[in-house]
């Protein structure tokens, strides 16, 4: 199985229309824009984790195929080294002993040979798979905040519309509050706002910038979040893979150490005996 590129989304987060929200309070478009994100969310969710399995098939499918091979070769060796080391212990000659030692060494070498030039191939094979995920991956995670800052924009410009607004009918109550036109009653906690225009700009400014750090504040949680995701990730998905060489070329070494000592064991004065 071969890592593939990912292609591009090609239908982006929907757009507010404003033929079809006219109609729409500030509430009701700015929930609309919150479920858009929402629902987009967890479409680039779902890709991202079959990106992710689709990435971890393609690396255990590549390990495993590597390891049968290597089992194979010191399947085939194991049984060479048992023939070698019996007709070694039933040689009379000194010279022939020490011949079918060197030989039998230079097989192990071979062996080790062999099982190091798998396990490079593998880490070839796995730094491109790697690489490709990484490329892949990290285009869905871009894609997704493009977009995201592009709803977060939208909920910028309907926010400053509702601001304009707010602040046009504030000043027109205030306006009727100073002529004595003003006929409903405020509460006191709100009339309390109406002393002169610029408490009352202030006041709508002040409610303003709140809802404007809120949007900033989650639009830089979700961009945060997800891309903090993606790198803790990658450097796992790194970690690991130099960890696995490691265990492996330990492993390797340590079962070349040991059929070499299986040979070296053999004391020349026991054989001749």
């Amino acid at each position: 199985m071969e890592m593939q590129p990912t292609p591009q989304a090609v239908h982006p987060p929907r757009q507010l229309q404003p033929s079809l929200t006219a109609s729409f309070t500030y509430k009701d478009k700015f929930v609309i824009i919150c479920l858009n994100i929402f629902e987009y969310g967890l479409k680039q969710q779902e890709k991202r984790k079959a990106e992710l399995e689709t990435f971890m098939e393609c690396v255990q499918e590549a390990i495993k195929e590597n390891q049968e091979q290597g089992k194979l070769k010191i399947a085939k060796f194991e049984e060479k080294h048992l023939l070698s080391l019996n007709a070694i212990r039933e040689e009379s000659e000194l010279s022939n002993i020490e011949t079918k030692i060197v030989e039998h060494s230079e097989d192990i070498t071979a062996l080790l040979n062999v099982l190091m030039t798998l396990e490079m191939q593998l880490v070839e094979q796995l730094e491109e798979t790697i690489n490709m995920f990484e490329r892949n991956i990290i285009d869905l995670v871009g894609l997704f905040v493009e977009n995201v800052q592009s709803l977060m924009a939208q909920c910028r410009d309907l926010e400053n519309h509702h601001h304009e607004k707010l602040l046009e009918i504030a000043i027109n109550i205030l306006e009727k509050i100073v002529k004595g036109e003003m006929d409903e009653d405020l509460p006191d906690d709100l009339r309390s706002l109406f002393i002169d225009k610029d408490t009352i700009v202030n006041a709508v400014g002040a409610s303003h910038d709140i809802h404007l750090l809120k949007i900033d504040n989650r639009e830089d949680e979700l961009v945060t979040r997800v891309q903090s995701w993606c790198t803790h990730l990658l450097d796992k998905i790194h970690k690991d893979e130099i960890m696995r060489n490691r265990k492996r070329v330990k492993e390797i070494n340590q079962y070349i150490d040991h059929v070499q000592s299986e040979l070296d064991s053999l004391e020349y004065g026991d054989l001749l005996d």
